[in-house]
């Protein structure tokens, strides 16, 4: 990849890909995403169709997001790996409040950032002066 940006860009004096800048890792603080693909049973519900037969989209998430079977699921995940942070998005906001209950009612210490949490509890949130476990919140608000 940087040998593609510099073929974009230009090289160094010397003709050579080099970088302009190093970042050390050590004055760094990283995230490491992981992603489980998870198989449910979940049956294909024929409400989130159109009437011409093709995907409305809405639907599908509103679907998605209600789905008792599947939120059960995200939960047991999500306490499996307790031992670390965890970020559970969602895009809808009637989800974060189904997991965030959900969590709350097994014990976890989980905080749901969602627009009507003021800017200051963000705040704490992210800088962790409140303790938590899971962080579920929307899609849309952890964009920003």
């Amino acid at each position: 990849m940087i040998k593609s940006m510099y073929t974009t860009i230009g090289t160094n004096l010397a003709g050579e890909f080099e970088p302009t800048f190093h970042i050390d890792r050590d004055d760094t603080q990283s995230l490491t995403a992981k992603h489980e693909m998870v198989a449910s049973n979940i049956r294909f519900n024929f409400e989130t169709l159109n009437e011409d037969g093709t995907l409305n989209y809405n639907n599908l998430i509103n679907f998605l997001s209600t789905c008792e079977e599947r939120n059960e699921q995200i939960v047991n995940l999500s306490c499996e790996h307790l031992d670390r942070k965890q970020l559970i998005l969602c895009a809808r906001i009637d989800q974060c409040d189904i997991l965030y209950d959900m969590l709350i009612k097994r014990g976890v210490k989980a905080v749901k950032l969602v627009g009507d949490v003021s800017s200051k509890k963000r705040q704490e949130i992210l800088e962790e002066k409140v303790e938590w476990q899971v962080i579920v919140a929307t899609l849309s608000l952890a964009k920003e």
